[in-house]
Order: structure tokens, then sequence, then C-alpha cells
């Protein structure tokens, strides 16, 4: 937009389209996080939605969810030894804060790290995967 000149009324039309378009992502929303009876949140995804010999990064939720051979995990990211957030790479993942190391099914390569990384417990059910997340402000 260049300066000095005013911007256009947000039309009717398009004014409902974004209404649209967030009560449909709102929906969506709604139908991949179930609420566990225990009190956590449950991830449902799609496991052909999980690269082969790969990871599919969750940011948000601080997890990946990986695919070994015919085996599916999930890992929680927060490192073991003061709690940053690992960083993934081609050899597994790294802690950006203190270097240490994990394999991507998550045991420990090189410390300080005292422990591998948290595996979330996870149902698979046909082609479907549903992760259970960690409470926020539980110890691993």
């Amino acid at each position: 937009m260049v300066p000095g000149t005013k911007r256009p009324p947000l039309r009717r039309r398009r004014f409902l389209r974004i209404i649209g378009f967030g009560a449909f992502f709102g929906l969506i929303g709604r139908f991949l996080w179930v609420k566990d009876p225990k009190g956590g949140k449950k991830l449902i995804l799609e496991a052909r939605s999980i690269p082969e010999g790969g990871a599919l990064l969750i940011p948000n939720n601080q997890l990946a969810v990986i695919r070994l051979d015919k085996e599916i995990l999930a890992l929680d990211l927060t490192c073991t030894h003061l709690g940053c957030i690992v960083r993934a790479t081609p050899q597994g993942f790294l802690c950006p804060c203190h270097g240490s190391a994990f394999s991507c099914d998550g045991s420990v390569i090189k410390g300080p790290a005292p422990r591998g990384l948290l595996r979330l417990p996870l149902e698979r059910s046909g082609n479907t995967v549903v992760v259970s997340l960690p409470r926020k402000g539980m110890d691993s």
C-alpha cells in the first residue's frame, strides 16, 4: 500500500469469507486435538504424514513423531539436562545450550544430558496415530 492512500473498505463478501475460514479451521483444530479424560491432551495424526526414515516436527508442542523402519515413536524435544529445546539434525537431535546429542530414537549419544529424550505414549490404529501429550509443568 502506498503511504497516504486509504485502505479499501472491508466488503461484506470478504468479511464473511474471513469468518468462514476462521470457523472452518477452528472446527478442524477441535477434531485434531482431543482432551484425555485424565486431563491431558492427545494429538491425532495420519501415519502417512510421518515421513519414512524421518520425523514430523511439531514445534508448538515441542515434539517429534519419528518413523524408524516399521516403528513409530513420539519424543518430547525438551533436553533432559536443563530443559532447553533440542533441534533436529540429520543424525538425530542436538541441544543448542550445552551440546548434548541424541540419536534418532532419543537415546543419549553425548552428554551432559543424564538420560534420553522422553518417549511419549502413542497408540496406532490403522492409519491413525494418537500421541498423548505431556502436561505442562510436569517433570519428565
